[in-house]
């Protein structure tokens, strides 16, 4: 009977042990966590929409600042337009796309930069290949060119925190953001 009772309290023992060490392991991993953040635009081609770019602030700093060239995004949920930039280059090719994309930026770039020396602020715009199907999407950034706009600081675009997770980018709550943010 001692032996039992031992037994089980070295058990009980062992049990409370690994417990309090999963809670301390959850504890640092939510501790780990990067914050995200998100940065608004509009979605054109069919159907235009609002859609944010998400990412941690560094990825979406290095993404927006550190090239004048287009950047390429994926689309990562199904049912509300959230973005996350590409990485490397896009595969496969998307060569009939890309001149979708390009025809439609020509065709637009002078309203975009209009509005965009209007109000002294970037316009962020996305485009996608609807009759390619390739789905290849591309954040372009339409700078002001106006002599009024260059006291304003080119460092414009606002960085807002994006406080949700990877499981929740199809909820009612991320669509209710986008619209909050994009207005």
């Amino acid at each position: 009977m001692k032996n039992t009772i031992k037994t089980l309290a070295l058990v009980a023992l062992v049990l409370v042990g690994l417990s309090s060490c999963d809670k301390k392991e959850n504890a640092l991993n939510e501790e780990q966590k990067e914050q995200m953040y998100a940065v608004s635009f509009q979605l054109e081609g069919a159907a235009s929409s609002k859609a944010v770019l998400v990412g941690t602030k560094p990825e979406l700093e290095k993404a927006l600042k550190e090239s004048d060239e287009p950047l390429v995004v994926k689309k990562i949920s199904n049912s509300n337009n959230v973005f996350e930039p590409v990485v490397g280059p896009t595969k496969p090719s998307f060569e009939k796309c890309w001149g979708e994309i390009h025809n439609y930026y020509e065709a637009h770039y002078s309203g975009w930069l209009q509005t965009a020396n209007e109000t002294c602020k970037s316009v962020m715009v996305c485009l996608t290949c609807p009759e390619a199907g390739a789905g290849l999407y591309v954040l372009y950034e339409i700078k002001p060119t106006s002599p009024k706009c260059i006291k304003v600081v080119m460092a414009s675009t606002s960085l807002m925190k994006f406080d949700f997770g990877k499981g929740q980018y199809e909820s009612g709550e991320v669509s209710k953001f986008i619209d909050a943010q994009t207005r």
